[in-house]
């Protein structure tokens, strides 16, 4: 990092990093700049206080499924989303999913 405190702080703002690394990295920036004896606020950035509900789409939860390693965790866990069995049924080796509540 370069340049000035607010230099540094749109540098981490403009990265790719995740947002706990941002977070991290604008704590770290605003500690140095209190070791300097400057007083510059750190921008609110709001990693973590994100209150809109994340609901991923069919596609993502198709590529979740299909990387697990486990033959027969994958098959159940397929199992419970295409029929909507729950946890148990889809785990019991005699489920009768046409049966189900």
């Amino acid at each position: 990092m370069q340049g000035s405190i607010e230099d540094m702080y749109k540098q981490v703002l403009a990265s790719k990093w995740s947002d706990a690394s941002k977070e991290y990295a604008l704590i770290t920036i605003e500690q140095f700049s209190e070791f300097k004896g400057l007083k510059v606020p750190r921008p609110q950035f709001r990693a973590y206080k994100n209150k809109e509900l994340f609901v991923p789409s069919p596609s993502m939860i198709k590529q979740l499924i299909y990387r697990i390693g486990n033959v027969k965790l994958r098959a159940m866990c397929m199992i419970a989303i295409e029929t909507g069995a729950s946890d148990a049924r889809a785990i019991c080796q005699d489920a009768n999913i046409a049966e189900r509540n």
